[in-house]
């Protein structure tokens, strides 16, 4: 007897790997094991927000989106719904559908060199505006 049990074919005729197949099995579970928790970790890596320090400025904890080399687009839209929701798929969509001004590839924090549009209080999704 190995470790106290059956030798194989013996008592165990319905598994025909013996020994082999539970390896294979415990192998299986501590792949998955192995996985699950690296997973675990790459998402707690990723939306962890470690805590400021008590007694820190707010600069001090504050850390941006970008870096000031990053050359961002920034975009203008208008809207006549006071209630919309811009931060959903929805409300980024109507949004969308008046587009008023847009500069590429600006700087991060720079000033934008003033310029001139016109309003376009004509488009569907405005005419409550001129009501």
């Amino acid at each position: 007897c190995a470790w106290g049990r059956p030798l194989r074919g013996v008592g165990r005729p319905s598994d025909p790997l013996g020994y082999f197949g539970e390896a294979m099995g415990l192998f299986g579970v501590l792949l998955f094991l192995c996985v699950a928790s690296w997973c675990g970790l790459q998402i707690y890596q990723t939306f962890h927000a470690p805590r400021c320090p008590e007694g820190a400025t707010r600069e001090a904890c504050f850390k941006p989106l970008f870096t000031p080399t990053d050359e961002v687009d920034v975009f203008l839209f208008l809207t006549s719904n006071p209630r919309l929701r811009w931060w959903t798929l929805q409300g980024l969509e109507e949004l969308r559908k008046v587009p008023l001004w847009n500069a590429a590839l600006v700087k991060f924090g720079a000033e934008v060199a003033q310029t001139e549009t016109i309003l376009p209080l004509s488009a569907q999704p405005l005419r409550g505006i001129r009501r």
